[in-house]
């Protein structure tokens, strides 16, 4: 069984990258768990109780900032470190998911994996 430390939550409604991140996180040694919906992702986060969640703000029919409102307001889900992966880069959306209480801002077409890999070991062992 995975090192519990090791465990991310990866929130994200696009197939591809599902597959394309799955693959690469249990590459560098992840355990991983997957929502593609906000309903799901609240519901693995209160019960796989992850690490660090990595989040994907732009879901369908749901507010921006839903999830992330929701899961920072719940005494359960309130402590995860969530990293925000999007498409969404004006620095308006920036400074309310950051004040919202997400850990950290990353625009999906400005990063490359290994930095949102790095981003998630550095908050585990802040954690």
């Amino acid at each position: 069984m995975k090192d519990k430390k090791n465990k991310i939550l990866l929130i994200e409604d696009d197939p591809f990258l599902i597959d394309l991140y799955s693959a690469k996180f249990k590459k560098e040694g992840f355990s991983l768990s997957v929502a593609d919906d906000e309903r799901e992702g609240f519901e693995k986060a209160i019960i796989d109780k992850p690490q660090a969640i990595v989040l994907d703000i732009s879901l369908p029919e749901h507010e921006d900032f839903g999830l992330l409102k929701k899961m920072k307001e719940n005494d359960k889900t309130k402590h995860i470190p969530i990293i925000i992966l999007s498409d969404l880069e004006n620095k308006e959306e920036i400074d309310e998911a950051l004040s919202l209480g997400a850990r950290d801002y990353l625009i999906r077409s400005q990063v490359v994996f290994e930095d949102l890999i790095d981003k998630v070991n550095n908050i585990i062992k802040e954690s």
